[in-house]
């Protein structure tokens, strides 16, 4: 047994502690801390490509080689599969590392754009800078430990940016793993976990930072927004909401229902449901209704057996208070459905009442974290289970009878519980889904599957209104954890500034005229680098042996030379004045 395994054992040999986190620093200590990491800033070590390069270095060698010890962490916080864990938290980190690994030089590089051609002769670039010292500051979620606060932090470290993590203290044995690697492999000026709770974490928030990431829910971003705001720090929120899933009636006639259906059991309960871009809810053509069920039945049974409990399904975080929730939650449905079902009276759609079809109250073990997947028809717009994020394994389904009607109830339930992060749709047509997805807003869309575009680093994971603010994920995380620095560059040439016409007094005669002339010149385009120019020598030539047919044979002979001369000799001129770099240090 090595020592750190010693470090994180609960001391009775039964594995890694899921007890409560201690938490000893106090201002002075973060203050001692921020001071390291300003000093990392102020040296301008953390600019050159060396330096982001041995961060993504460390945490590829933390994942790597402390692989069993984190699945171990998140088989305790979470109760999750060893595959699963693999999959979702530490294959993210590790391919978040290769992304930056194979890119990084190209994301450094200096953007070229064009000038304005009044200013001529200037030279336009834009240069990602590390943001403000002293560090960015990671607060994770409990949800995908790891993952959310490795994978950010990745984005932050590659960017030049020294990093704070505060785990979330709901999953401490994930928490406590994170805090006794880290240190291990990064510099006390390079990379730092902070463990704690609400206190913890309003400390933090009462000092100003680069940038803040948050994920977690829309009402505690609210509550880190409005304390960020004070510092006037900026900040990424990666919520959730209430995401929907629409199977479309009139375009489905050809589904494979079990295919179907296991993507959305796979999109539901991935993770126990505890995804912030999961399916909160389905939305089914009525005359589907049975075979959507039988359907979903049939992947649960083969996804996680006939009793889920022994099977692969996860647990959620905490008993008290987030799994006692599900269980008030489908309580209240089974009352609801109670009451339905001893009434006479039936709504004017003659729409199945609220029924619970699979799991309930009676299978779920709260006290062991576990809850039974369950399905419910029809529940009111106003149960909680319709109005809250559930996020966590119960699937209210609800039935329509056409689009419009679907549509219709996207809104009222965004209405109330705010734009989703995610809209799932199943449908064979593009035009369906182009006009499902204009109809209803949400910060990303799926067609036909759900969750699995989260895994994709070329488009950016974010979501809109509130669902949250700013995105991540491959070069959006470099591009979210850097700043853009516009640069210009004019020679100090004689005559270049029209020979001062462009200073005061400008009058109403000659001078007014040429000043608004100029104004309207052209930007001019940037002059390319080498490899550019010479596809823009080659072009000229060809123009060249055009013209050179048009004279003798001779002035071909020295045109083609005198062209390609001209193209390299403007090249080489543009890079002097320019005065700056192209690749990376």
């Amino acid at each position: 047994m090595t020592d750190l395994e010693t470090k994180l054992l609960d001391g009775s040999g039964n594995g890694i502690s899921r007890a409560s986190t201690t938490t000893s620093w106090k201002a002075s200590d973060l203050e001692a801390w921020r001071a390291l990491m300003q000093e990392t800033h102020d040296s301008g070590i953390n600019i050159p490509y060396k330096w982001r390069i041995k961060q993504l270095t460390a945490m590829e060698r933390l994942v790597t080689e402390n692989r069993e010890l984190i699945v171990e962490a998140l088989y305790k916080d979470l109760g999750k599969e060893r595959t699963e864990a693999i999959a979702t938290e530490v294959e993210q980190v590790l391919g978040e590392i290769k992304y930056f690994k194979r890119h990084l030089k190209k994301l450094m590089k200096l953007e070229f754009v064009a000038s304005p051609g009044v200013f001529a002769p200037s030279f336009t670039w834009i240069e990602k800078r590390p943001l403000l010292g002293p560090a960015v500051l990671i607060l994770g979620p409990s949800n995908y430990p790891l993952t959310l606060c490795c994978k950010p932090a990745v984005g932050s470290l590659t960017a030049g940016n020294p990093t704070f993590i505060k785990p979330s203290e709901l999953c401490p044995a994930v928490a406590q793993v994170l805090a006794t690697l880290v240190p291990k492999y990064f510099a006390p000026s390079e990379c730092r976990v902070v463990l704690g709770g609400v206190e913890q974490v309003k400390l933090l928030l009462s000092y100003s930072w680069g940038k803040v990431l948050f994920t977690g829910s829309p009402k505690v971003g609210r509550l880190v927004a409005e304390q960020t705001a004070r510092t006037l720090t900026p900040t990424v929120l990666e919520l959730g909401g209430k995401t929907p899933c629409y199977i479309d009636g009139e375009s489905c006639s050809s589904f494979d229902w079990i295919l179907v259906a296991n993507r959305i059991i796979f999109g539901k309960l991935l993770n126990t449901g505890q995804t912030c871009a999961a399916v909160d809810y389905l939305v089914v053509p009525q005359d589907k209704l049975d075979v959507i069920l039988s359907s979903l039945q049939d992947a649960l049974d083969k996804q996680f057996g006939s009793d889920p409990y022994k099977g692969e399904l996860g647990r959620i975080v905490q008993a008290k208070p987030h799994a006692q929730r599900h269980v008030e939650m489908i309580r209240e449905l089974e009352n609801i459905a109670a009451a339905q079902a001893s009434s006479s009276k039936t709504n004017g759609n003659q729409k199945p009442p609220c029924k619970i079809v699979t799991g309930g109250s009676a299978l779920c073990r709260p006290e062991e974290r576990y809850i039974c997947p369950t399905f419910v028809v029809n529940p009111p717009l106003d149960s909680r289970a319709m109005t809250e994020e559930i996020f966590g394994p119960i699937l209210p389904i609800l039935t329509v009878n056409t689009r419009k009607e679907a549509v219709d109830l996207l809104h009222k339930v965004e209405s109330v519980a705010g734009t989703p992060l995610c809209l799932y749709v199943f449908t064979n047509s593009n035009k369906v889904f182009s006009e499902i997805t204009h109809a209803c807003r949400a910060g990303s869309a799926l067609r036909n599957d759900c969750v699995v575009h989260l895994v994709n680093s070329q488009i950016p994971f974010g979501g809109l209104g509130g669902s949250g603010i700013g995105a991540y994920h491959g070069p959006f995380s470099f591009n979210s954890f850097s700043q853009s620095l516009p640069c210009m560059y004019r020679p100090l040439l004689p005559g270049a500034d029209m020979n001062a016409l462009r200073a005061h007094p400008f009058g109403t005669g000659f001078k007014q005229q040429v000043i608004l002339t100029g104004m309207k010149i052209p930007y001019v385009p940037v002059i390319l680098p080498r490899s550019a120019a010479f596809k823009l020598t080659v072009g000229i030539l060809g123009v060249g042996l055009v013209i050179a047919k048009a004279f003798p044979e001779s002035t071909g002979f020295w045109l083609q030379p005198a062209l390609s001369f001209l193209a390299n000799g403007l090249e080489y001129i543009a890079a002097i004045l320019r005065g700056g770099k192209e690749e990376p240090n």
